[in-house]
């Protein structure tokens, strides 16, 4: 099976191609997803959550593939990539509010042709992009992401992805291959297996604020004994960027959970970890030992020796780390978990460089293949593919 039999099979119908940096093949690859479910007779939706398919990088100066939109896919883009274009765009709406290159044309292709891709970077506005395609007819829309714009795909905006990375992304093997790796894993991050924990984080969501679950007795009505419920307790803080000693200074023994709506780095894990380190070392295990208390007097966890904390992401988009750097919040009893779940379709490798490195492709696909199974692996131009475990 090849990397669009994949898609249609997965039955998904919103995939973001997300590129972890220049040159890695992301636009050759949405290229050949449009030429191949076009082929296959699907209609397709095509949106970028920036800028794509312009004939020079206006960052390095060198040629872009240009991207190909066929009869009847339905496209955003700007005013003014429309001039002069050789596509005839049969327009179905305009978003009023106008950006750099004009307002945001969404359209039908009458005729097909090569063209640039404009589109919104928030979630928000890239899901309602999405929504607008699916509602028109589009059997499967595509959405053009990169690393730095990891929100085409969140889960908020499309179901599934597509990692585009190549010999451009690392100085050598294990570094690409470290990189997956941790995105394969973050977009692997279960929910929260505590339904009230998940419950109360998607309400820290609404309320846009970096917020804590807390486990807190309160006296029975007409009885004298205590139970021991969860409560949300907000922050006043709507993100945790630069406020991470702040955050990570309000967990107590009675936390369960830290809900973070936003971007989630490095230094709040470091933070984090060190709190419940220092909690740990407040007598007898610290977290343990006080939360193990408290954990009795609920009856859904009275088998358990000790209650789990959880960091909690909206979804993997916003993940700004490594998987090495959660290691010590795991030793320290935390554990990842998001509210929306991601869903890695592929790989796709792109085995030149910019520059002169160039892998052998069937060495390069089967290497990274190892690494990332069971998530196939393709390089779309040569056919080489990895799919050990999968087929």
């Amino acid at each position: 099976m090849d990397l669009a039999g994949v898609v249609v099979e997965s039955g998904v119908r919103s995939v973001a191609i997300v590129g972890t940096a220049k040159n890695v093949g992301k636009t050759v690859t949405l290229n050949y997803l449009i030429s191949e479910l076009s082929a296959r007779g699907y209609s397709l939706g095509l949106l970028s959550s920036g800028r794509d398919g312009e004939r020079i990088d206006a960052l390095t100066g060198e040629p872009k593939p240009q991207v190909y939109l066929p009869q009847g896919s339905w496209v955003a883009t700007a005013e003014a990539f429309l001039e002069g274009a050789c596509i005839s765009l049969e327009v179905v709406d305009v978003w009023e509010r106008p950006g750099v290159f004009g307002r945001l044309v969404l359209g039908r292709v009458v005729e097909p042709g090569l063209a640039e891709l404009m589109g919104p970077r928030s979630a928000k506005q890239l899901s309602s992009a999405v929504k607008k395609f699916l509602a028109y007819g589009a059997d499967i829309v595509l959405v053009d992401g990169a690393l730095d714009r990891k929100a085409a795909a969140s889960p908020l905006v499309t179901e599934a992805c597509v990692l585009a990375t190549g010999a451009s992304s690392a100085d050598d093997l294990n570094s690409m291959a470290e990189t997956l790796e941790s995105l394969v894993w973050a977009w692997s991050l279960p929910q929260p297996e505590d339904s009230l924990v998940a419950e109360l984080g998607a309400r820290a969501l609404e309320k846009e604020r970096v917020s804590l679950v807390k486990l807190v007795k309160t006296r029975n009505s007409g009885r004298r004994d205590t139970v021991a419920r969860q409560v949300l307790v907000p922050t006043e803080y709507p993100t945790a960027l630069n406020y991470e000693d702040e955050i990570a200074g309000e967990i107590d023994e009675s936390t369960l959970a830290l809900v973070v709506p936003g971007s989630v780095d490095k230094v709040l894990l470091q933070e984090v970890t060190a709190s419940l380190a220092r909690l740990r070392a407040a007598g007898d295990g610290g977290i343990v030992g006080p939360r193990s208390r408290l954990v009795a007097d609920r009856a859904a966890s009275s088998s358990r020796e000790r209650l789990p904390f959880y960091l909690v992401m909206r979804d993997p988009s916003c993940a700004m780390f490594r998987r090495d750097h959660a290691v010590p919040l795991e030793r320290m009893g935390g554990e990842l978990r998001v509210l929306e779940r991601g869903r890695v379709l592929a790989v796709t490798i792109n085995p030149c460089s910019s520059g002169e490195m160039v892998y052998e492709p069937r060495k390069l696909v089967r290497f990274i293949g190892e690494k990332v199974k069971p998530v196939p692996v393709f390089d779309v131009v040569s056919g080489e593919s990895f799919w050990e475990e999968v087929a």
